[in-house]
């Protein structure tokens, strides 16, 4: 993914330093506490996510994963094929929000009730 997508959104900085609790689903860290490696090994499955951006605590809770990130920058899904990404996202329910990189934009994610109505317009027309 291309550092300025992250950048954009808020979890990357200069170079190669990202935000703390940004997880590359692709190349994972070895490092990862067990909580946040299940959950990269689970939403992996769904191919389409490139990161997990985890909400991390500093006492001994658990991580949240807090935002899944998808590098659509290379136009490789279309609006259609996104609408059934998000809609099985949100379905799994782990995480509350879908990031987008599109060439030009960044598109924000959020509520299954939204979903729905875009995934029936998109797939009933």
């Amino acid at each position: 993914m291309d550092g300025h997508i992250l950048q954009t959104i808020g979890l990357a900085g200069r170079g190669d330093v990202t935000a703390e609790g940004l997880v590359s689903v692709k190349t994972p860290p070895q490092t990862l506490s067990p909580d946040e490696a299940a959950v990269i090994q689970d939403v992996a499955s769904f191919e389409a996510v490139d990161y997990v951006f985890f909400r991390r605590f500093s006492d001994d809770r658990s991580s949240q994963p807090a935002a899944f990130v998808i590098d659509n920058s290379d136009e490789r899904f279309s609006t259609e094929d996104l609408a059934r990404i998000h809609n099985a996202l949100w379905l799994h329910g782990v995480a509350p929000l879908v990031y987008v990189a599109w060439p030009t934009r960044v598109d924000i994610l959020t509520r299954k009730a939204h979903v729905v109505r875009r995934t029936e317009s998109l797939l009933h027309r």
